[in-house]
């Protein structure tokens, strides 16, 4: 089974890069890994492409240090006609990335997963 890791954040923002920079080590010994600024639309063939996908990113609603890991499901709001799933200031948000992904799967979304890490400082 086919897993990506994507790592989403800015590193010039302190603990925002962590998964940005996650990916980065990732990629580093060799595992399907790499980084973004942000959830981006190109990423969904390669997104697609993967059985299972783990985003990797900063959260800020956890205390510093901690380990949080979540299913995710994409947005409906594709399948409804609602647009994209924007988040608002941000684009695309990651169920809408994912919803863009299981359409080029026919429907079926790959495994996705959020790993995020409580951060204090961005």
């Amino acid at each position: 089974m086919t897993t990506l890791f994507l790592g989403l954040g800015n590193p010039l923002r302190r603990d925002d890069g962590v998964g940005h920079r996650a990916a980065e080590r990732l990629a580093a010994e060799g595992l399907p890994a790499r980084a973004a600024f942000q959830p981006l639309p190109e990423l969904a063939a390669e997104i697609a492409a993967a059985a299972r996908v783990v985003f990797l990113d900063a959260d800020l609603a956890s205390a510093p240090g901690a380990v949080r890991l979540r299913s995710l499901a994409p947005s409906d709001r594709l399948a409804a006609g609602h647009g994209l799933g924007l988040a608002a200031g941000h684009g695309l948000d990651v169920a809408g990335l994912l919803a863009l992904a299981a359409a080029l799967r026919g429907g079926r979304p790959p495994e996705a997963w959020a790993l995020s890490v409580g951060v204090a400082d961005l």
